[in-house]
């Protein structure tokens, strides 16, 4: 069931061609810990583009209904923690809209071309050497651990949604040998202001772009995977947030298994599994679930959670409801004894907050746009990490899922990454004649280089279009990041409303 906001989208003119690109390179890296037969870490060139310091012969303005809801949202985002720092002269400042209102059918435009380019790439994965390859997470051995979803449209395997190789998570403590859980990094477009449209006294901020992992909706068998990760060696690798976009069930259909304790302090108890062939003769084998070996068990325990506390988020105007429950989780790493003996003490602690929205259902849309910035603006303070070495706080990774991975969740880390840039421009002391320009069209606006196997860049005429770039980014890291129109004309929606807040 979709819902959209308020309001129709004012008909938009497409803007034109833009002039020919120029290349100036980039590099993005994530590194990670490698698995036999993998690649051991992602390094996604990229290059950019600017166009010239000419203005937009197509008008941008915020539908009349957006305006409305500025002074609430605004209060939500000045306090830094998406990157504004401009205070009171935010008003005098920001006589831009960067957003493009859509119209239904420049919408679908937009949507086929991000589609198409989506049934592009998989026909791509099976070539040697392909940046969009899936070979570790369709092997037999861990195709139990995919969750299959049969109403996912083009997909991948036997309807399940892969990670890619190049940005799969790999597990820092593998099971038996077996590193994999279906879950992706995701790092935002880092996208650039030209220096010469800066004012000379602007000294730019370095940016820390968050970084998220998005991953599918565990698994009975894959709990204990899931929640290792909240013990990774490296904090700025190990999440200290989770925001679960589904709710566990879905009239009769299972789509994330239940792993929440439902009253305060109670407790679940994970125990690793492994999937272990039931024969070795046929080309497709059958597989099981099974405990590891108990020399394994001794080194793997068990997790335990315990549900802290809960409080609901606040009501964001015009909503009546909360949008979602915040848990605090006690995450406890057990040395591996006798389950019912008493106090076991743990050998390590984490403790998680776990934000649970369970009225957004599989491809729809929430009613509203507030709540979704405000959830944002939250999650992104809870996952700052301080330490007496730095002099500014970092934020560790946003862990998001819903069923499979990449509707709601890609909706999600859409948004905050489009509003998150729209915050930096904001920060900026622009010019008066840059600011009556499109200022995205002057962007220095990262594409993924075609090699490996990659696809070539979005067509100019969407060079000024945040979403569409954005989207289609998203979809570089894994597949079907955004998974409906009504999700792309949601984004739209709530990065306008983000930029009306700002005007």
């Amino acid at each position: 069931m979709s819902k959209v906001m308020r309001g129709s989208p004012k008909e938009e003119t497409l803007p034109s061609d833009g002039p020919t690109v120029s290349i100036d390179k980039a590099i993005v890296e994530n590194q990670q810990t490698g698995s036999p037969g993998c690649q051991s870490g992602i390094r996604l060139k990229m290059y950019a583009s600017a166009d010239s310091q000419t203005e937009s012969p197509a008008k941008r303005r915020l539908p009349a209904e957006l305006t409305g809801t500025a002074r609430r949202i605004k209060h939500m985002f000045t306090g830094g923690h998406l990157g504004s720092d401009c205070g009171s002269q935010t008003e005098a400042r920001m006589k831009w809209c960067p957003i493009l209102t859509n119209s239904p059918e420049r919408l679908g435009k937009v949507y086929k071309i991000i589609a198409e380019r989506g049934t592009r790439r998989e026909k791509k994965s099976n070539e040697d050497g392909s940046a969009y390859a899936h070979h570790v997470a369709g092997q037999p051995i861990n195709k139990p651990k995919n969750r299959c979803e049969s109403s996912l449209g083009p997909r991948s395997m036997d309807g399940d949604v892969l990670p890619f190789d190049i940005n799969r998570v790999h597990l820092a403590n593998p099971i038996q040998g077996n590193d994999y859980i279906n879950a992706s990094w995701i790092t935002e477009p880092a996208f650039e202001i030209p220096a010469d449209l800066l004012p000379p006294s602007h000294h730019p901020q370095p940016q820390h772009a968050q970084t998220w992992i998005a991953s599918q909706g565990p698994l009975d068998e894959t709990g204990y995977e899931f929640f290792r990760l909240f013990f990774h060696p490296d904090p700025a690798r190990r999440p200290k947030v989770i925001i679960q976009l589904t709710a566990c069930m879905e009239g009769s259909r299972v789509k994330c298994a239940n792993y929440i304790p439902s009253k305060e302090e109670e407790a679940k108890l994970f125990r690793p599994h492994r999937t272990v062939p039931l024969d070795s003769s046929s080309s497709h084998p059958k597989t099981k679930w099974a405990l590891p070996e108990p020399d394994e068990m001794r080194n793997l325990g068990f997790i335990r959670v315990t549900l802290e506390g809960v409080e609901s988020g606040p009501v964001q105007p015009p909503a009546t409801n909360s949008f979602y429950h915040k848990n605090k989780l006690l995450v406890e790493l057990l040395p591996y004894q006798d389950e019912y003996q008493q106090k076991i003490q743990p050998i390590a602690q984490a403790r998680v907050v776990h934000y649970e929205c369970i009225s957004w259902y599989d491809h729809g849309t929430p009613e509203f746009v507030e709540p979704i910035l405000e959830l944002i603006s939250s999650a992104k303070a809870d996952s700052m990490i301080s330490s007496p070495e730095e002099s500014t706080p970092r934020t560790s990774p946003i862990l998001v899922h819903c069923s499979a991975g990449v509707g709601r969740t890609g909706t999600l880390i859409a948004i905050a990454s489009c509003t998150a840039q729209l915050a930096l421009l904001n920060s900026c002391h622009l010019s008066e004649r840059t600011l009556k320009a499109n200022i995205i069209s002057h962007l220095i606006l990262p594409r993924l280089v075609p090699e490996n196997g990659r696809i070539a860049q979005l067509p100019e005429w969407l060079n000024d279009d945040l979403v569409a770039r954005t989207v289609d980014f998203l979809r570089e890291q894994r597949v079907l990041m955004v998974q409906t129109a009504g999700q792309l004309d949601y984004i739209y929606k709530a990065v306008a409303c983000f930029a009306a807040s700002l005007s």
